[in-house]
């Protein structure tokens, strides 16, 4: 089950290809592990050992339908990510709804979009063992470009899994 998740994940080593002017060596950077002071790119994928695997895309602009609402208000302009979450071969089944989806958009906390006419929003579904489900989250974002942040995690507890970039 995610609230158990304890062990950080695995990412393919980066390399440093940057040159630097001073005679120093670059100190290395560590790598990402789905930690708040690590997070992972969109598009990669934490799976450690024994746990449930999350992934989360990168973000693509949105246009909400005219039924759809901002929890929290009106946003300026919306983005869309794919949010998978696949469940273990041996554990139980875990209802979808205790996996939260939360983002922030630069220094603000980004208003998640429920929007039925286009299938997006929070699913209501359980994830049979071994099983994968891949819904539709939206947010609300700023009219310019700012760092984006995704945090996959459950009711509970658990290991919070972060995903970033830009918008």
């Amino acid at each position: 089950m995610l609230t158990a998740c304890t062990t950080a994940g695995t990412t393919p080593a980066s390399s440093n290809t940057g040159t630097s002017s001073s005679s120093a060596a670059a100190p290395a950077q560590a790598a990402a592990d789905g930690s708040a002071g690590h997070p992972f790119a969109f598009g990669q994928t934490w799976q450690p050992p024994g746990k449930m695997k999350i992934s989360v895309s990168t973000p693509a602009p949105y246009t909400p339908s005219s039924s759809a609402f901002a929890l929290g208000g009106s946003t300026p302009r919306a983005v869309v990510v794919e949010v998978s979450v696949t469940n273990v071969p041996d554990g139980p089944a875990v209802p979808a709804m205790v996996i939260t989806v939360q983002a922030t958009a630069g220094d603000r906390q980004a208003q998640q979009i429920e929007d039925s006419a286009q299938n997006v929003g929070s699913p209501t579904a359980s994830i049979a063992p071994g099983k994968t489900l891949t819904w539709k989250a939206a947010f609300g974002a700023p009219a310019g470009a700012a760092d984006f942040t995704v945090v996959v995690g459950a009711l509970g507890g658990g290991q919070d899994v972060y995903f970033t970039g830009k918008i």
